[in-house]
């Protein structure tokens, strides 16, 4: 039984925190964040300056996502003991949810001071440090955790990451090898190493590319905003301007993602909006907007094989055929759910001097050549309209060369 307060006016004791803080954690336990928040509170209206308290409000709130009320309580268990790791470790991570990647760093590095060994602390300071795009920073605290645990299978799939960010594609192999060594069937390695080592895949695994963009979710709008310009909005929008003359189109927006192209569409359109991706963080995102009438989690092959035929005015798969190698089913299934009159707009990466149909390149996303989306587009049953060469978005200070494609069907 939880021993709670009865009534505002009883007044506990001190010797009561220790048993309070027990009822607070089975509340918490139990999804009963509420009811801990409530009794931590009325706790803390009598004894103000317990650091505990303070500490236990702050992990509260947190856990219900209100992070500056939760930094307010953290700095306040701060004030009385500003050594304990346990407790600058929640802090950093509350500043780093709330976007204060700097201030993050400084905690965790005040928390590593008092818990040099510690794996998550050395893990969480590289995250915060790749966020910030300090790329060798970052390697450095991914290196720490792995030479705390070698076998530490987050720290290595982040660190070589991190380092073919920083071009050191022969490092970034090891760690994808060491992490296929760990698990043989581990989808995102293998098709990682793959990259690495130029072998042809005919797509990128559905189990990476959800948890690619799962864990991408939260960071995705403005890293591709911010950090990587990102153009297909702005090109899409000039592109569906010239070409679509739809009144009232059904469109399916094909790996829909956060939905930023979604409100492009919302804004150009009276008309029915589908959404489907298969990462359900990246469609939670894109529920928020309000743009879509359905949103659907699944694969893009399965969705289009699932869905009947002569349905949609307009189909959109802007930085889908990325992870997509072959084309030629998606764009037969694309073909058939589509009506007579249906248009197709794509993106694709271009390599420069590419002389493969499709290229998997070392960045695990897939590139295709001109000569090839016009045999695939045709043997699909699509015209292509334009097939332009353009820019992405930017990788390493580069632009990402792409080409955006407008089709319409064939009978």
């Amino acid at each position: 039984m939880l021993f709670i307060l009865s009534s505002s006016t009883e007044t506990p004791s001190p010797s009561d925190i220790a048993a309070r803080l027990h009822d607070i954690s089975e509340l918490c336990d139990n999804g009963k964040f509420s009811d801990a928040e409530h009794l931590c509170t009325l706790l803390l209206t009598h004894f103000p300056e317990a650091w505990s308290l303070n500490y236990n409000l702050g992990l509260i709130l947190f856990h219900q996502n209100r992070y500056e009320e939760a930094i307010n309580y953290y700095q306040k268990a701060l004030a009385h003991d500003h050594t304990d790791s346990d407790l600058l470790f929640n802090y950093a991570l509350c500043l780093s949810a709330s976007g204060r990647l700097e201030d993050a760093v400084t905690i965790y590095k005040q928390a590593h001071m008092h818990s040099p060994d510690d794996v998550d602390i050395c893990y969480n300071l590289a995250g915060c440090y790749h966020r910030l795009t300090i790329l060798e920073k970052s390697r450095h605290w991914y290196e720490q955790v792995l030479r705390l645990n070698p076998n530490h299978a987050s720290g290595l799939k982040n660190l070589g990451i991190v380092l073919l960010k920083l071009n050191d594609t022969i490092s970034a192999h090891t760690c994808f090898t060491r992490l296929l060594a760990l698990d043989p069937g581990d989808e995102g390695a293998r098709h990682m190493v793959d990259a690495l080592e130029g072998n042809v895949r005919q797509a990128a695994p559905a189990g990476y590319i959800k948890e690619l963009f799962d864990d991408y979710a939260p960071h995705y709008e403005a890293s591709m905003a911010e950090k990587l310009s990102y153009q297909v909005p702005v090109l899409l929008q000039v592109y569906l301007k010239q070409y679509v003359r739809f009144k009232r189109p059904l469109i399916l927006d094909l790996g829909c993602g956060s939905g930023i192209i979604g409100q492009i569409v919302r804004q150009l359109y009276q008309c029915r909006l589908i959404g489907v991706d298969l990462s359900a963080r990246m469609v939670e995102l894109a529920a928020l907007k309000n743009v879509y009438d359905q949103l659907i989690v699944a694969e893009i092959a399965d969705f289009l094989r699932s869905t009947q035929s002569n349905h949609f005015d307009l189909i959109i798969a802007a930085d889908v055929f990325n992870y997509v190698g072959a084309l030629d089913t998606v764009l037969a299934e694309a073909r058939r759910v589509s009506k007579t009159d249906g248009m197709l707009f794509f993106t694709v990466e271009h390599g420069i001097d590419q002389q493969a149909d499709i290229c998997l390149a070392t960045t695990a996303r897939f590139q295709h050549s001109m000569p090839y989306l016009h045999r695939v587009c045709e043997l699909s049953g699509w015209q292509i309209e334009a097939l332009d060469k353009v820019d992405l978005r930017l990788q390493g200070g580069t632009w990402v060369a792409g080409l955006m494609g407008v089709c319409t069907s064939v009978n």
